[in-house]
């Protein structure tokens, strides 16, 4: 996953489309760190407050949702479509 989000944040392509390389702050996005990942699984509710700073294997689903959270790739898949 961190390897995906590198490439997210690094695409000069993808720079049109802000929640790729930017926060709300407009500072340039960081490579999220396990943790980062765990709390967003928590934060939006897929894993319960016990998973953080656990040792638990993630799937392609939870990148998904992950990659959503952070990424807002919904919003851009359906900008793209239209």
């Amino acid at each position: 996953m961190q390897t995906l989000c590198s490439w997210f944040i690094l695409n000069e392509e993808l720079h049109s489309y802000p929640a790729f390389h930017s926060d709300e702050g407009g500072q340039k996005k960081k490579l999220p760190s396990h943790r980062d990942i765990q709390s967003t699984l928590v934060r939006i509710q897929d894993k319960p407050p016990s998973f953080l700073g656990s040792r638990e294997w993630i799937g392609s689903y939870e990148i998904c949702l992950c990659f959503d959270a952070l990424y807002d790739v919904y919003a851009f898949i359906q900008r793209l479509a239209s």
